[in-house]
């Protein structure tokens, strides 16, 4: 009789643990995936959750594990810091780049990809710059005063990083102000040496949450810089293709220029808009 006790007991113990642990997986398994690293490794413990990013939760943006952007890293580890990660657009092939990431600025998960000098043009070249800037792997050193150096990443590159979202965001140095673009035709069309209306049509925004503006063509449409081929790739006014100039909202105290090659001639004060860093998400 003892015994027949014993087996009973231990067969109801043996069903309430085994619906302990059910319930507790189950409430586990609801848990969002999008929480910071400490409470996704505990998660994917405790689950046993057999995915890559549970395989190395806390390596997803090194070498060895390398992102598609910084939007992706963000996505995937949430509360991710600031700093410099890997990335690999898969649109890219085996490349992988060690880029710095703005986490925490307008929603963050940006990929700095140009830094914007006044003092010489090399981020009109629509190759890599810069390429030995920190052990051969960094193109972009972030840096926020002194003079910026003029360091890019490959067009190619920016325009795969850039396919997440599909923005272009610049910061003008010493005004710090910043200032998004979109190109309504698809960031594939970015060209970083392109001229005047040669350059692809674009919409602005001053605020995030966007606000995007364009001239009379509209914001599905966008419009074109000036046709002078001494303005490059942005601008935030047009080559008066309605008939008149037509300015962003706030173009007269920040207007953003991403390349002007052309002298002087009365723009007092144009190179100071030159100076900066563009990020893509």
């Amino acid at each position: 009789m003892a015994v027949v006790s014993y087996v009973c007991v231990a067969w109801l113990a043996t069903i309430l643990v085994v619906t302990a642990t059910d319930e507790i997986t189950s409430s586990l398994n609801k848990i969002p995936s999008s929480l910071d690293d400490q409470a996704r490794l505990l998660r994917c413990v405790l689950v046993g959750d057999d995915s890559p990013l549970c395989a190395s939760p806390l390596t997803y943006g090194t070498k060895a594990h390398p992102a598609k952007s910084c939007a992706d890293l963000l996505r995937q580890r949430k509360n991710i810091a600031s700093g410099y990660y890997w990335v690999k657009p898969i649109q890219t092939g085996n490349d992988v780049h060690y880029v710095y990431c703005d986490m925490t600025s307008y929603g963050g998960g940006w990929t700095l990809v140009v830094g914007i000098n006044s003092q010489n043009r090399l981020h009109l070249q629509s190759g890599s710059v810069g390429t030995r800037c920190r052990g051969g792997d960094v193109c972009v050193v972030h840096r926020t005063n002194g003079v910026i150096p003029a360091r890019k990443l490959d067009d190619r590159i920016i325009r795969a990083l850039a396919d997440d979202e599909g923005t272009f965001r610049v910061d003008v140095g010493p005004n710090k102000y910043t200032t998004f673009f979109q190109l309504p035709q698809g960031a594939a069309r970015f060209q970083s040496n392109c001229g005047g209306t040669s350059c692809a049509r674009i919409i602005t925004s001053h605020s995030y949450p966007y606000k995007w503006e364009s001239n009379c063509k509209g914001i599905t449409v966008g419009y074109k810089i000036f046709g002078s081929d001494s303005y490059k790739v942005f601008d935030t006014r047009d080559n008066q293709e309605c008939g008149s100039l037509w300015t962003s909202s706030r173009s007269s105290e920040k207007r953003v220029l991403y390349g002007y090659t052309g002298g002087d001639g009365g723009h007092t004060g144009i190179y100071s808009k030159l100076q900066g860093f563009m990020y893509v998400r």
